[in-house]
């Protein structure tokens, strides 16, 4: 007892929070599991949803940060099993005590990881921050609208049809796809998070640039409606909001201002209304979700379709657990490989593995799944090791940086861990397009800047 009091008075104030937040973390699920073991499902879910928001936001408040990966992760990842756990639907079962596990396994090494190598990773501080010349920004979002315009519409002379524009076609979106071509078509999303970051970086503009940026930027937004894709929509401009918090380096009261939230709550309201309208275009109707949802209690669909998109994803882990008859070692996470080399079509025995859900219509999963295919417990828990080290080099990185392509790429994970819940991110072969690309650029920007600082030294 005396050992274990010095070593406690030896820590830090951080050390003492992770030790703090990781005994609370473990006695919430030991606690939830009983609960829902004894079938009092709703106390179940209620702990595990305010412990994930007590630690996810207290984390954002100690370090001053709303972008704090373990408190975003204890948001996306606790508080939704706790939703979860709440079984409002005839869909979800009794979770297997492996499923436990891992949930739980997931987040401790997450955050483990991420605070042990915060605490020894040391990254060179460079004198050049990586501000990029807006004129090169300004080139950038040109291209990327017309790249990605023209491949919509080569796409739809290709298939004949514009998703917004059928009548009756629930899977509209899940058909517009021209293989190789469509991952050009989706780089429309990056585009508002470029022009995001081109704003932080102009100087003056003239009338035509501003009308040339606003035009690619409602190009680009429009598509993701054409295309009656809600994913697309949210993940764009996700994209953008977070790329303008990496920006600004937003701390937690930095814009809490009446016209900064009334502007935020407009903006809020405008993407509600454009998902409603997309969802309403791919032809699912009120009664043909709540089919599919099977709630036990009359609930609205503005209610059941958010609680069903989080909550399910869960269960269809806990479908994989009990129904997954031998594992892929590493198959299932090498699909983008597979994908992006064009082998899946020449050989499709690699990328031919079943998915486990509970039911054919709701095929979202954790961003966990393929590891837990792949390799079970140990592979959810390297992949949840790997995260946290990699999360934690991003932050330091963010603060030294300012490169817009190591911002967008800033942006693309935080968003992946914001959406933790919903699929398999690193398995997905459109996540490493755009980081592909963001490279890309990157590089060509750092040659452009290098050669423009030459031109002018030797003019000097």
């Amino acid at each position: 007892m005396i050992f274990l009091k010095k070593q406690l008075n030896q820590m830090n104030k951080s050390q003492k929070k992770a030790l703090t937040d990781i005994a609370l973390i473990t006695l919430s699920f030991l606690i939830s599991y009983v609960l829902s073991n004894a079938g009092v499902y709703i106390l179940s879910g209620i702990v595990l949803i305010l412990c994930g928001l007590y630690v996810g936001v207290s984390l954002m408040i100690s370090e001053r940060n709303i972008l704090e990966p373990r408190g975003i992760f204890s948001l996306s990842w606790v508080s939704c099993i706790g939703i979860s756990s709440l079984k409002l639907s005839f869909l979800q079962t009794e979770w297997e005590a492996v499923t436990w596990i891992c949930f739980y396994l997931i987040y401790v090494s997450f955050y483990l990881s991420f605070f042990l190598s915060g605490q020894k990773i040391k990254l060179p501080v460079r004198n050049d921050k990586g501000d990029c010349s807006p004129d090169s920004l300004f080139l950038v979002i040109l291209i990327l609208t017309l790249i990605s315009l023209l491949s919509f519409t080569a796409e739809i002379l290709i298939l004949g049809y514009v998703p917004l524009f059928t009548v009756d076609t629930p899977h509209a979106y899940s058909y517009f796809h021209v293989s190789g071509l469509h991952y050009f078509t989706v780089l429309c999303v990056l585009e508002p998070a470029f022009f995001t970051v081109y704003l932080f970086n102009r100087k003056t503009d003239t009338v035509l640039k501003k009308t040339l940026m606003i035009f690619c930027t409602a190009v680009c937004l429009m598509m993701p409606v054409l295309m009656v894709s809600r994913f697309q929509l949210v993940f764009s401009v996700s994209l953008a909001v977070l790329s303008f918090l990496i920006m600004e380096k937003v701390k937690l009261a930095s814009y809490m201002t009446r016209r900064n939230i009334l502007i935020a709550a407009g903006g809020v309201a405008l993407l509600i209304i454009s998902y409603v309208f997309i969802t309403f275009e791919r032809a699912h109707s009120a009664d043909y979700l709540a089919g599919i949802f099977e709630m036990k209690f009359p609930v609205p669909i503005a209610v059941s379709q958010p609680y069903i998109y989080i909550s399910n994803n869960f269960d269809n882990f806990n479908c994989l657990v009990k129904e997954l008859p031998a594992h892929s070692y590493g198959m299932k996470q090498l699909f983008p490989v597979f994908a992006l080399t064009g082998l899946k079509f020449r050989v499709p025995e690699l990328v031919n593995y079943p998915i486990y859900v509970t039911k054919e219509e709701l095929t979202t999963v954790t961003m966990f799944y393929d590891a837990y295919y792949d390799f079970g417990v140990p592979g959810c828990v390297i992949l949840s090791i790997i995260l946290g080290i990699l999360y934690s080099v991003l932050e330091k990185l963010l603060k030294e940086r300012r490169d817009p392509c190591i911002i967008l790429i800033g942006a693309q994970l935080y968003t992946y861990l914001i959406l933790a819940f919903f699929t398999t991110w690193f398995s997905n072969p459109t996540t490493w397009f755009y980081f592909g690309v963001c490279v890309v650029i990157q590089l060509i920007l750092w040659y452009s800047k290098k050669t423009k600082m030459k031109r002018s030294g030797s003019h000097g």
